[in-house]
């Protein structure tokens, strides 16, 4: 699963640039050139101080930053190639940035893409820590998002909210979401065809 959802969760990036009260932005990424060089070094003290530095007390700025945490660590990984200390390293990345994009959803849980991301970063998490409580919490941010209804894509958030209750056990409602992806996707009919056969074995052999 982790391979599938770090596809999702790469081209699903929602970059935000030019936050009125946040510093200045300069480049591509959102974020200011010093920090981003300290993100792509993957060094603990430098994203701490990075962010203690920078991350100027508004929501929208901090979903920024914790975006491009994901952005910057999520292509870095190989799960089958990937030695205990870069493990170790991605998943501090990655929980600090869930942090953050908790942190800017308690100042405006209006802004639904926070939910998005949440749920994609802790479905990695749970892949990388085999933690159940983690793909729950995923689960979580992903009905939170769907019930926004403000969101583009809601066909592959319901394909990874499948795919988390896959790991949770929860077949039934791996098939509901399924069902509802197969409903609201728009694509080839091979990838329809995938999701199809998966449904029929959660259900038993069943159509």
């Amino acid at each position: 699963m982790l391979h599938k959802q770090l596809v999702k969760v790469v081209v699903s990036v929602s970059l935000l640039c030019g936050c009125a009260s946040g510093p200045n932005l300069r480049d591509r990424s959102g974020i200011p050139g010093d920090i981003w060089s300290m993100l792509r070094a993957g060094e603990r003290n430098d994203i701490s101080s990075a962010l203690k530095k920078y991350c100027a007390e508004h929501s929208m700025y901090e979903y920024v930053v914790g975006d491009a945490i994901i952005t910057a660590f999520l292509p870095r990984l190989d799960a089958e190639n990937m030695s205990p200390e870069r493990k170790e390293r991605i998943i501090f990345a990655l929980e600090y940035a869930a942090k953050v994009l908790e942190n800017a959803r308690r100042k405006d849980d209006s802004f639904a893409e926070i939910n998005r991301r949440l749920g994609g970063v802790y479905s990695v998490l749970a892949d990388l820590k085999s933690d159940k409580n983690l793909y729950k919490k995923s689960a979580a941010n992903m009905e939170r998002y769907i019930s926004a209804g403000k969101g583009g894509s809601i066909d592959e958030i319901y394909l990874s909210l499948g795919e988390v209750y896959e790991e949770l056990g929860q077949n039934q409602k791996a098939i509901e979401a399924y069902t509802e992806y197969l409903r609201k996707h728009i694509g080839g009919s091979q990838d329809s065809a995938a999701i199809s056969a998966r449904i029929e074995k959660l259900n038993g052999g069943k159509q």
